[in-house]
């Protein structure tokens, strides 16, 4: 399985606000590094390795992920099931609020790799 990172262009935040929000994904704004979106002007915590997730996607839209590739950059070694790999993706899907039947943001690739986004820093 594959994953393709759907097209975006990226800004990198250079304000010096409150929470820097440097990724927005359609009309959420994720901060990576304080863990949490905002969804129509609401903060909502994430856990860890969702966060984690989400920011590799971000980092490494527009390109095709593979199930190894992914696995390997974000579980670092750890040992990990395919069954838990595809419940944090249906987790972040869920959070997102993203259909993988006609997906906005993580597009499955069946025996090519893992999902993908649409993200772009903010300025």
């Amino acid at each position: 399985m594959t994953w393709r990172v759907l097209g975006g262009s990226f800004k990198q935040n250079t304000s010096s606000i409150v929470y820097v929000m440097p990724w927005k994904i359609a009309q959420l704004e994720f901060c990576e590094k304080q863990q949490f979106l905002m969804v129509a002007g609401s903060k909502v915590q994430i856990e860890p390795l969702l966060a984690e997730v989400l920011a590799y996607f971000c980092q490494h839209a527009g390109q095709v992920i593979s199930r190894d590739r992914f696995i390997e950059q974000v579980w670092q070694g750890r040992i990990v099931t395919d069954n838990a790999v595809n419940r944090v993706i249906a987790k972040l899907r869920k959070l997102l609020a993203d259909d993988s039947a006609n997906p906005s943001y993580i597009v499955t690739l069946p025996k090519k790799g893992c999902p993908c986004y649409s993200c772009e820093h903010i300025e």
